[in-house]
């Protein structure tokens, strides 16, 4: 398994990995299915796009795009010593085969290489045991819930707000 910025030649196979994710699992993800499938490609090409401190990460399986996590940076002056984690997704094929967990320790990596970044957020439905296990092995901490924080065909889900503390950049390098 290669684990790669998803790039805006591969936006189609995103697009369907995306679509899949939403369509399959509407409780794990503030996104909709309905909202997304009416984005253009050219929007898809815009949300991948690679910048130092806003990337999304592919596990290829040769050209097939089996997994994908997301991460951007807080812009706020005030705000960037913060990043999120969004979209993190492996297709059911792939699952049991650590994609996951290479697609998160990638991501960390990357991130934690950004000068001045100290904390890395995500939120995961309460009730998703399996991301909420691979969050703590990868020593992610909960922070606070927010109840009913999604709301799909009449159903409320509770979001587990959970946090990753970065060494500072001179303790990462020791």
């Amino acid at each position: 398994m290669k684990i790669t910025n998803i790039i805006p030649e591969q936006a189609a196979q995103f697009r369907e990995l995306r679509l899949q994710a939403l369509r399959s699992y509407p409780e794990a993800f503030s996104a909709s299915y309905e909202t997304f499938a009416r984005q253009s490609l050219d929007a898809v090409k815009e949300r991948i796009q690679t910048l130092d401190d806003n990337f999304v990460l592919g596990a290829f399986d040769g050209e097939r795009l089996a997994g994908m996590a997301g991460f951007v940076r807080e812009a706020s002056p005030k705000l960037r010593h913060k990043g999120n984690i969004w979209g993190m997704y492996v297709d059911s094929a792939y699952r049991g085969q650590r994609v996951a967990f290479q697609l998160l320790e990638e991501l960390i990596r990357r991130a934690g290489m950004l000068e001045g970044l100290r904390q890395i957020l995500l939120g995961v439905t309460a009730s998703n045991t399996a991301a909420r296990k691979l969050y703590d092995r990868m020593g992610f901490t909960v922070y606070g819930v927010e109840p009913a924080a999604l709301q799909y065909n009449d159903m409320y889900y509770d979001m587990e707000l959970m946090v990753l503390h970065l060494p500072k950049k001179e303790e990462r390098l020791s």
